[in-house]
């Protein structure tokens, strides 16, 4: 059995690698702090009876401000077409939508969070039906981008798994199984699929336009000032691309912006969701 690891050394060896590596020293500062604090956190022990979401929530908040946690991830900022067509309650071709996606057996996403203007992680997610889900974040740094950090879960069981590939560190969790409820935008990055499935309210929908070489139709709902613009296949009513975006305060200014790119019921390695990491890694102490 390995024993419980002292991040310290490592941290100090992985950083000097990361700062060797990015030429702007006030990024690197800020990737340094980020990293060191979510290290430091995985030495502390929540309460076994929170979800999934919150436990990821208390290991890797402090590595961005709350608003970008978890979500990092999917394309630069862009700015969103309201060229609307019309407004009504759930039209028959989104409903062909949610339905598709009611259905999938895996979803797997890939782009790069931004926050007013300014490119800050690479998310990219894996989602295997009902109850398995990989996020891998890489904080991004100028034009550099630092290793990633990668969360697995099994919300059935009630386990999960942080792998930090730079320093080769893991470090196993559990939570309540089966709390895959709806929360926020913040904190869980299938927020906007779980939102979609379960909308009620208005949909407005875009003109069509080619998308990832897909004529595609466009779809916005809103959801707790979250709005969301999914993209779906003509053909298919598959989506194929999701913009999220939080408004800010600031004048034409969003805090928070993710475009994603989007694949569906593609066969996805079992190896991706596996909770026993591979020899490399030095395995710290299990958090219950």
């Amino acid at each position: 059995m390995n024993l419980p690891i002292d991040t310290s050394q490592e941290l100090e060896k992985y950083l000097q690698q990361i700062k060797a590596q990015t030429p702007d020293k006030d990024q690197t500062d800020q990737a340094q702090q980020r990293l060191q604090q979510a290290i430091a956190g995985y030495q502390e022990i929540p309460l076994k009876s929170e979800s999934w979401l919150n436990r990821l929530k208390q290991r890797l908040g402090t590595v961005l401000p709350a608003r970008y946690l978890a979500w990092t991830g999917s394309a630069a900022i862009c700015t969103l077409v309201f060229g609307l067509m019309f407004s009504t309650a759930q039209t028959p071709a989104f409903a062909a939508v949610v339905e598709k996606l009611q259905q999938i057996s895996s979803m797997s996403y890939s782009g790069v969070m931004s926050s007013n203007g300014l490119q800050i992680m690479d998310l990219q997610v894996y989602y295997q039906a009902p109850d398995k889900v990989r996020i891998e974040n890489t904080p991004l740094a100028g034009q550099q981008q630092a290793a990633p950090v990668i969360n697995i879960l099994d919300v059935s069981l009630g386990k999960g798994l942080i792998l930090m590939p730079g320093p080769k560190m893991a470090t196993p969790f559990s939570f309540t199984p089966n709390q895959q409820s709806m929360q926020s935008v913040e904190d869980d990055p299938l927020y906007w699929f779980e939102a979609i499935k379960n909308h009620q309210g208005e949909v407005t929908r875009l003109s069509a336009q080619m998308v990832n070489d897909t004529e595609a139709v466009g779809y916005q709902i809103i959801e707790q000032n979250i709005l969301i613009t999914l993209w779906a296949s003509v053909k298919t009513s598959l989506p194929v691309k999701v913009e999220v975006s939080m408004p800010g305060t600031g004048e034409n200014q969003g805090v928070f912006h993710l475009e994603a790119d989007l694949e569906f019921n593609r066969q996805l390695d079992p190896q991706l969701f596996s909770l026993t990491p591979d020899s490399s890694y030095r395995m710290g102490r299990d958090q219950e």
